[in-house]
């Protein structure tokens, strides 16, 4: 949650409500989101020093504007070029959707470590499905090993279909970006 918020405040200086409006038009799309746990990461990033108040309207309840601190951007930036970790479809899209934040000869390797991400866990549905191939299912449990199978089918389709666009992807991205 923390480098969404980072990712949107690079785009530009925002209030709570402006942030919680950002998720519900276009975060939302890969990263669920609630007021509560955007004010939580916000507060914590304000107590780390990565965000900053740039603008307090008068009042005990006066709109606050948050924008970036140079830690901010430098969090973001790491996070960006950093290792994939977690669900694919939260982190992996996450950096997809801030690519454009990031200088165009940066993105290359962004892009290669989405891959390695999207491969490793193909191969490991892969290795499972392998592993329980032809396997001997009694049958009483027929019909879970069955609906099972088709849960991890389910994840190897969607896996290559990721890997598939994910190298379309990179391929018009750099194609893209050599014309600028």
């Amino acid at each position: 949650m923390s480098y969404v918020i980072l990712g949107l405040l690079h785009i530009a200086r925002m209030s709570l409500y402006d942030l919680m409006k950002a998720f519900e038009v276009g975060a939302s799309l890969f990263y669920g989101s609630s007021a509560g746990s955007i004010k939580r990461s916000l507060d914590k990033l304000l107590a780390e020093g990565a965000v900053e108040v740039t603008r307090q309207e008068p009042g005990a309840r006066g709109r606050r504007e948050y924008g970036l601190t140079s830690l901010g951007r430098q969090k973001f930036a790491t996070w960006m070029q950093g290792e994939v970790q977690g669900n694919f479809d939260v982190t992996g899209v996450a950096r997809i959707y801030f690519l454009g934040l990031v200088p165009p000869a940066d993105r290359p390797p962004i892009i290669a470590r989405l891959r390695e991400c999207i491969t490793a866990e193909l191969e490991r549905l892969e290795s499972v499905e392998r592993q329980i191939s032809g396997q001997e299912v009694p049958d009483t449990y027929r019909d879970v090993g069955r609906f099972s199978q088709a849960a991890l089918h389910y994840g190897l389709s969607s896996t290559r279909h990721t890997y598939d666009w994910l190298t379309a992807f990179e391929a018009e991205v750099m194609k893209h970006d050599e014309t600028k």
